[in-house]
C-alpha cells in the first residue's frame, strides 16, 4: 500500500509538471500568435490606405490653373476592371475617363505584399508611391516624405489620412493624401517655373456597391448602358405618329406601328455590335442596322448607313452640351412611371450645327 502511495504521488507530480509545461507552451504559442497578428496588423494595414477590390469606383474634381489666367474644370472617373500577372506580380487595371473631355486612359495600381510597398504607373515603369518604410513623420523615401499621419472624419466615416509630399526637387511640388479605406483623396501638383497649379479632390466613391459623398452628375457613371438594353433577344414595339403641318394639312396625322428586336452579335472592323431588326408591322418590311455601348468612352452609337453616329454620351450631363462637333444636347433626367414601372427617364434632344 505504500509502495501504491508513492508511485501515486510520483505519477500525480509528472502530471503537474506536464500541465505546468503545456499551459507555459500555450501562452508562449499564444502570445506569438498576439504578436504575430500585431506584427502583421501593423504591415499590412498599408494596404487599408489603397483598396484595389474589383469595381472599385473614384470620382475626382480636377482643377488647373494656369499662370496666364484662365482655370480648367473636370470630373475624372476611375474604376478598377481588372487584375493582370506579369513576371508573378498581381497588378491591378484602373480605367480612367476625364468626364469633361471623354479621353481615356489606362494604367496600373500594385501593392507589393512582400515588401508592404505601393507602386503606380504603367507597368513596368512604376513609380513607389507609399510604405511601411514611411511610418513616422518625418520620414523620407524615393524622393518623397511623410509629413503626417492624422485622424480625419471622411464622408462621415472616421479613419486616418496620411500625408506624402516630395521633396529636393527644384520648382516641382507634389502632395498626395491617402486615406485609410479610400485610397488617394487629395492630390495637389505645383510648378512654379511654369505656373502651372493642378488639384483633384476626392468627391465621390463607390466600392462594393456601397456610395459615399455625393455624385453631382445627373447620369450615374455606369449606368448609361442600362438606357440601352442591347441584350440579344430585347424586343420593343413603339407607335408612330407623324403630322405634316409645316407642309401639309396641319389635321392629317399618319399613325404606324413598329418594333425594334436585338437579334443577334456581331464584329465589324474588330468592332463588337448588335444587330437591331427593325420591321414595320403593317407592311412587315424590316430594316437591319446597328446599335453599340461603348464602356470605354460611355457613349452610344448607331449605324443605319455606311457610317455610325454617336447619339448619347456619358459626358453629356448638363443642357446644352456639345459633342461630337455637330451636336447641341438638351437632357433631362427625371423619375418616371414606364408600362407600370417605376424607373428613371432620360430625354435627350439633338440639334443639329455646322
Amino acid at each position: 500500500m505504500l509502495l501504491f502511495t508513492k508511485a501515486l504521488s510520483t505519477l500525480c507530480s509528472a502530471l503537474e509538471d506536464i500541465l505546468e509545461d503545456m499551459t507555459m507552451k500555450k501562452m508562449h504559442v499564444a502570445l506569438l500568435l498576439i504578436l504575430i497578428q500585431f506584427g502583421y496588423s501593423q504591415i499590412d494595414s498599408l494596404a487599408l490606405y489603397h483598396p484595389l477590390q474589383m469595381g472599385n469606383g473614384w470620382l475626382y474634381l480636377k482643377t488647373i490653373k494656369y499662370s496666364l489666367g484662365g482655370t480648367d474644370t473636370s470630373y475624372i472617373h476611375r474604376k478598377k476592371i481588372g487584375d493582370t500577372l506579369v513576371g508573378g506580380r498581381i497588378i491591378s487595371i484602373i480605367l480612367g475617363k476625364n468626364l469633361t473631355t471623354g479621353a481615356v486612359s489606362i494604367f496600373h495600381n500594385r501593392y507589393d505584399s512582400i515588401t508592404h510597398n505601393f507602386y503606380a504607373g504603367l507597368f513596368p515603369s512604376e513609380n513607389l508611391m507609399d510604405s511601411t518604410a514611411c511610418s513616422t513623420p518625418g520620414t523620407i523615401f524615393n524622393s518623397l516624405q511623410l509629413t503626417s499621419v492624422s485622424p480625419i472624419n471622411f464622408f462621415n466615416v472616421n479613419t486616418v489620412v496620411r500625408n506624402i509630399q516630395t521633396t529636393g526637387v527644384i520648382d516641382v511640388y507634389s502632395v498626395w493624401e491617402y486615406t485609410r479605406g479610400f485610397g488617394l483623396t487629395y492630390y495637389e501638383y505645383y510648378h512654379n517655373t511654369g505656373g502651372l497649379e493642378e488639384k483633384m479632390k476626392l468627391i465621390y466613391a463607390k466600392f462594393d456597391g456601397k456610395e459615399y459623398g455625393t455624385n453631382p452628375l445627373k447620369v450615374s457613371l455606369d449606368s448609361l448602358a442600362q438606357y440601352y438594353a442591347l441584350r440579344i433577344g430585347n424586343e420593343r414595339i413603339y407607335k408612330k405618329t407623324s403630322s405634316f403641318r409645316r407642309y401639309m394639312d396641319p389635321t392629317i396625322v399618319s399613325v404606324s406601328f413598329f418594333s425594334r428586336k436585338a437579334t443577334r452579335d456581331t464584329i465589324i472592323n474588330s468592332v463588337p455590335k448588335v444587330i437591331i431588326e427593325e420591321k414595320d408591322l403593317k407592311t412587315g418590311t424590316i430594316t437591319p442596322f446597328y446599335e453599340r455601348y461603348d464602356t470605354l468612352t460611355g457613349a452610344f452609337y448607331r449605324q443605319m448607313s455606311s457610317t455610325e453616329d454617336m447619339l448619347d454620351s456619358v459626358h453629356v450631363t448638363t443642357p446644352n452640351k456639345m459633342f461630337n462637333g455637330r451636336f447641341m444636347m438638351f437632357v433631362n433626367v427625371i423619375p418616371d412611371t414606364i408600362l407600370g414601372k417605376p424607373t428613371i427617364t432620360r430625354t435627350t434632344q439633338q440639334n443639329i450645327t455646322g
